[in-house]
């Protein structure tokens, strides 16, 4: 019987339709954009391996690729762990791995819904924030941006002043402060299976262009960190599918941004030989998780009370 791939996409159109056309050319595998549509509490899974673009956007798929775990399918990337990550974290932990990481503070939120009483619910929080302090450690000019993963945008603040006035405007947004920097590159490395990798010098922060068709553009001791931390965060965060962004400054690649679980894979954007390099891993990963014996789940201390007959 085929193994059974699903695909969860949205308009990301080239990754996709290259990556079905070769999953379907391999030996026992039959793929598909994965059909999702309403789920009971015992779901049986139709796939073997779903590989998700799409649930950070769309939070019904989310909770029915969770499901799907629980019915033993591996998913790429884990939607529970996916689920619980953020920024700040992969910094903290990326610092903790020793990766060079920018200085960073995360900041409370400005405002709160309106299930929150400031008065009666915000005991825990430090009252007044010691605001000195952060500066000191972080220094200006700085960049205030959102901790929780995807939007690129950020704040550039001059003084302690300009914190306030960009603090005061963010709402509920959980943020935090980064210092700031004149990068000589910033490289993005994308890695697969949490061991391959290729590293893009890209426009910055606002910007995916693929400016190289190689690494030839990168020193060979900044590729060698740059690929090295790549694997490194990947494989502590558990991510098969990942992107690491870094500012190159003094010659060492700095880590500015270690979540990124649905980097841009485009043809447009990468270039063929990448293009085609990108999606020859993923079919290979796609396909070896199928066949194998690991899933999602078996990261997981419930997975032991499941009767998975």
């Amino acid at each position: 019987m085929s193994k059974r791939i699903g695909l969860v996409v949205g308009r990301e159109e080239s990754f996709g339709v290259a990556l079905l056309e070769q999953l379907n050319r391999a030996p026992g595998i039959a793929a598909e954009k994965a059909l999702i549509g309403a789920s009971t509490e015992r779901p049986v899974s139709r796939y073997d391996v779903i590989i998700d673009r799409l649930s950070h956007q769309v939070p019904h798929y989310r909770q029915y690729l969770k499901a799907a775990a629980l019915a033993g399918c591996q998913v790429i990337n884990d939607p529970f762990w996916w689920s619980a990550d953020d920024r700040f974290f992969a910094l903290t932990l990326a610092a903790r791995l020793g990766i060079p990481t920018l200085r960073t503070a995360l900041l409370p939120q400005n405002a709160y819904g309106p299930g929150v009483d400031c008065q009666q619910d915000l005991g825990n929080l430090e009252c007044p924030l010691g605001w000195g302090e952060v500066s000191r450690y972080i220094k200006y000019p700085a960049v205030l941006r959102s901790a929780a993963c995807g939007g690129r945008e950020q704040v550039v603040v001059q003084d302690l002043q300009g914190l306030w006035d960009a603090y005061n405007a963010s709402g509920q947004q959980v943020t935090m402060l980064q210092q700031q920097v004149e990068p000589e590159a910033w490289v993005r490395g994308v890695c697969v299976g949490g061991d391959q990798v290729v590293l893009l010098e890209t426009e910055g922060p606002q910007g995916g262009g693929r400016l190289h068709d190689d690494e030839s553009w990168l020193a060979p001791s900044v590729r060698d960190e740059a690929v090295a931390a790549t694997r490194r965060l990947s494989q502590a965060l558990g991510y098969q599918l990942h992107a690491i962004e870094f500012v190159v400054v003094g010659g060492v690649p700095w880590l500015w941004d270690g979540q990124e679980p649905v980097p841009e894979l485009g043809r447009e954007l990468l270039g063929e030989r990448l293009f085609d390099t990108l999606v020859g891993w993923v079919v290979d990963l796609a396909v070896a998780q199928a066949r194998g014996p690991v899933r999602t789940i078996d990261a997981y201390r419930w997975s032991r009370l499941l009767d998975r007959s």
